[in-house]
């Protein structure tokens, strides 16, 4: 402060002002009303808040560094998870719900969902797996029917087509195709002198190949004659199977007790039932003479039919 009379300054005085609040925090005492008795003020403690779990959920349930969820979370009733966000024509979603789950395409269109009370599912693409359990399959609007307990394949609209390892189909609607029993036949008119000894008929000969166990049914024919005199003669037929000649055989034999010429002509048949496993196989039709004079085997075939596989 500066008096300008007598030019003596002197020191400006600053007013002590106490500390906001300061009275009311470091008051010790308190007067009681209408007397002189002082109590201290009691100040009520107040502990610390207790420490949150926000550390222990992340390390224990949830590991945001690796970003794995580690423990099991629940959702409410209202609650649910929704991946993705549904943009038309950009992107699709995904929501699970206590409900079940749903999923959309980019175009809005439910791709499959799951219901988590019926426990029905819909599935707009393929499925695939290894196998498949179902006690009832339907296919389309109940055009089949696969009963799983019964084993009942039912197909109330449509057609059925099967198809062998070569991709020939061998049954439809209508039944069994020519397919389903591979054949084949050889024939020869060539006439073959046998005399007193059993042989390979020329050109009756079949090598086939079979991918497993099959049912064959093989036949043969051929027109046999031979020229007697007086003294006994037999003609045989045999179809031969990988080396070993099949029975029964077609037989002819005669006896004539005078000398003559007679000329005895008869076509003789044979047929045999085998079971042949997996890999190559040859048929052959082979011929058999005994006595004097010789047999002549012509006009030959022979035919293996499959009936099974």
């Amino acid at each position: 402060m500066v008096n300008d009379d007598l030019k003596i300054f002197h020191p400006t005085e600053i007013q002590e002002t106490p500390f906001p609040l300061s009275e009311s925090i470091f008051q010790t005492e308190s007067k009681a009303a209408g007397g002189g008795d002082f109590r201290p003020i009691i100040t009520k403690e107040n502990p610390w808040p207790a420490k949150k779990v926000a550390v222990e959920l992340l390390s224990t349930a949830l590991n945001t560094r690796s970003k794995k969820i580690l423990q099991e979370f629940a959702l409410q009733d209202s609650g649910s998870i929704k991946i993705g966000d549904f943009k038309e024509g950009i992107s699709g979603d995904l929501r699970i719900t206590p409900n079940g789950l749903t999923a959309r395409d980019l175009a809005g269109i439910t791709t499959f969902s799951i219901d988590g009370v019926s426990g029905d599912a819909i599935f707009k693409g393929i499925i695939q797996g290894r196998s498949l359990i179902a006690g009832l399959v339907v296919v389309g609007d109940n055009a089949v029917l696969i009963d799983g307990e019964t084993g009942d394949i039912t197909i109330n609209s449509g057609k059925l087509t099967i198809y062998d390892e070569d991709e020939v189909s061998i049954l439809d609607a209508t039944g069994l195709k020519n397919s389903a029993f591979n054949f084949d036949t050889v024939f020869s008119s060539t006439i073959q002198n046998i005399n007193n000894t059993t042989t390979d008929l020329s050109d009756m000969t079949i090598t086939f190949t079979f991918k497993r166990e099959t049912e064959l049914l093989l036949m043969a024919t051929c027109l046999t004659d031979f020229l007697f005199n007086t003294s006994t003669g037999t003609a045989k037929l045999s179809i031969n199977v990988d080396g070993v000649d099949q029975t029964p055989q077609g037989v002819l034999s005669a006896t004539h007790g005078s000398a003559h010429n007679t000329l005895l002509q008869v076509t003789l048949t044979t047929h045999k039932f085998v079971t042949l496993g997996a890999g190559s196989h040859t048929i052959k039709l082979r011929g058999t003479h005994s006595g004097t004079d010789t047999a002549n085997f012509g006009d030959k075939q022979l035919t293996y039919i499959t009936l099974g596989k």
